[in-house]
């Protein structure tokens, strides 16, 4: 069988038994979509960055101590995660694709991720359209997706029947056939 791995990570220490302190080693070969690596500073701009949103409780959903300053950066590759209480469920929240690097907080630009995927084009409530990132850590040949938004749903599923879409966001128990 498989083994779940961290993927940002080569490893994270839990500091206490508590798990109220975690030390992450980022992977040396984690890189953004232009090549320049993933440095602990930009996870903390990520995290920085959902705490700065009104409309996310990010301190409840993650409880870290102080909001971001419970965010540590060690150095280059380091990075320390201070909790407020016990959370032993924490680990598994990390996963919430929110919560990702930020290159420059200041002008974030969507199309340098540190994902598998790019935003090549984006029109709100139309399409998306992503590019596989030639830098991403795990190699692999990923095809290029277009996300479509389509508000109707029957209009959506008639699409998704005829081969035109591969996936649907939704159904109602009337579209089982």
């Amino acid at each position: 069988g498989g083994k779940l791995k961290a993927n940002a990570a080569d490893c994270y220490y839990l500091k206490n038994s508590l798990y109220k302190k975690i030390q992450y080693d980022l992977r040396k070969d984690w890189r953004w979509s232009d090549g320049s690596p993933v440095t602990a500073q930009e996870v903390r701009s990520g995290f920085a960055y959902l705490f700065q949103q009104k409309s996310i409780h990010m301190q409840d959903l993650l409880n870290i101590k102080k909001g971001p300053a419970g965010v540590i950066v060690k150095n280059l590759s380091e990075l320390q995660i201070e909790l407020e209480k016990t959370d032993s469920e924490f680990l598994y929240k990390l996963i919430n694709p929110a919560i990702s690097p930020r290159k420059n907080s200041k002008n974030w630009n969507e199309k340098i991720t540190p994902g598998p995927y790019y935003v090549t084009e984006r029109k709100i409530q139309s399409i998306t359209k992503l590019k596989s990132n030639p830098h991403y850590f795990i190699a692999a040949q990923r095809p290029d997706i277009e996300v479509i938004v389509v508000e109707n749903d029957q209009t959506a599923l008639n699409l998704f029947e005829s081969g035109q879409l591969n996936f649907l966001r939704r159904m109602t128990i009337d579209n089982y056939h």
